[in-house]
């Protein structure tokens, strides 16, 4: 089955996650703030899509 994992497996899916939640409450915290959320990677590939 797909969820049944290794324990490697799970800890790094889980990391990833997590790192992502974290993310998008940043966001969301800038945001409210009215500050321009800026995550590295993630910010400048979105500016080079709406450039």
């Amino acid at each position: 089955a797909i969820l049944s994992g290794t324990m490697l497996e799970q800890t790094l899916f889980n990391t990833i996650f997590l790192g992502v939640v974290a993310a998008v409450g940043y966001a969301v915290v800038q945001s409210a703030l009215g500050r321009y959320a800026e995550i590295p990677t993630i910010s400048e590939a979105a500016y080079t899509q709406v450039r």
